[in-house]
């Protein structure tokens, strides 16, 4: 009594370090973590040392993620060895090993001809791209405008995302292959998105709590926390990242948990590592744009549960007898 009974809560992203970077996190502990966040299941990326690009490695993660008794891992393959982007890595291997989807990690495919190849591999074998649509050159540090003039930090215009989701809907269209957007941050993403769904292009996206409730002017005093990529936006991106949300445009919210040692993250703002941890609170956050009216409560848990599973081809979970129970208890 008193307490919301939901199907499982699923990150789509989620940064878990290990291996290679145990002293940031490891498995264990990150999904304990998401446990006590709600999740039920997480997508852990590939950008570990070594890349997640064989299918021994998927097999060396999972063995440790069920030894861990969290949440469930499903692992995210990578797209191209060493997430170097220059040839693509065993996707079939990949995707008989576990791998839910694949994804070139933090960085986009920088060639549009192996981000098509990719696509298309893909669909033989029914498995999502997910990708980091943006345009390198323009990358900085605070969105272009008020804040960045105001606190002196390279700035990236709203466009950079845009020229990026534009090229990657197009391969999509031309493929038929399923591209999954992460981290869509700016208005300018989500009616991209908007429009080729109504074209019928098999795309769907996602957008991160803290860009939910988050903008620019949390950088005020230059919390190395709000150092996240893509940077926090707007007061008008975060407002139509919501009834992005609300219409279903979004598909999903994530936790884009990335976790780092607290020394990455005592320095200047400029070379502090960039991300944040964040499993424990994605879910409060999205709460707190319930309680203020901003977003239905059945569209929240929605895109914490069951449309991350349609963006994988999950089957959905329903509360039935016999059904497996994979539930969250938000009380």
């Amino acid at each position: 009594e008193g307490a919301w009974l939901t199907p499982g809560l699923l990150d789509l992203r989620a940064s878990l370090r290990e291996p290679g970077f145990e002293h940031k996190e490891d498995i264990a502990s990150g999904l304990h973590a998401a446990a006590a966040g709600g999740f039920t299941a997480v997508c852990a990326m590939p950008d570990t040392d070594p890349v997640v690009d064989s299918a021994a490695l998927v097999a060396q993660i999972l063995s440790k993620a069920k030894a861990a008794e969290g949440a469930r891992l499903l692992p995210v393959g990578a797209a191209s060895p060493g997430l170097r982007g220059e040839s693509l890595a065993a996707i079939g291997e990949l995707g008989e090993a576990g791998c839910v989807a694949i994804t070139q990690g933090e960085r986009p495919i920088h060639s549009a001809r192996l981000m098509r190849r990719l696509l298309e591999y893909c669909l033989a074998f029914d498995l999502p791209v997910f990708s980091s649509a943006f345009e390198d050159t323009l990358r900085g540090l605070c969105t272009e405008g008020e804040w960045s003039t105001r606190l002196g930090l390279p700035s990236t215009p709203s466009a950079a995302e845009a020229i990026g989701i534009a090229r990657d809907i197009t391969l999509a269209e031309l493929s038929g292959g399923r591209l999954h957007l992460n981290r869509v941050s700016t208005k300018a993403g989500v009616d991209l998105v908007r429009d080729a769904k109504a074209r019928g292009v098999r795309v769907t996206c996602d957008a991160s709590a803290h860009h939910l409730v988050l903008t620019t002017a949390a950088l005020a005093d230059f919390d190395t926390n709000t150092k996240v990529w893509p940077p926090l936006r707007s007061e008008e991106d975060r407002c139509a990242l919501v009834q992005a949300l609300e219409e279903g445009v979004v598909d999903a919210i994530i936790s884009d948990h990335q976790p780092h040692h607290k020394e990455d993250k005592a320095r200047e703002f400029q070379i502090a590592a960039t991300g944040a941890s964040a499993l424990e609170t994605a879910l409060p956050n999205v709460l707190g744009l319930v309680d203020r009216g901003e977003l239905s409560a059945k569209r929240a848990l929605e895109a914490l549960s069951q449309g991350p599973r349609q963006v994988l081809g999950l089957p959905a979970l329903a509360l039935k007898e016999g059904a497996a129970a994979d539930l969250s208890v938000i009380a």
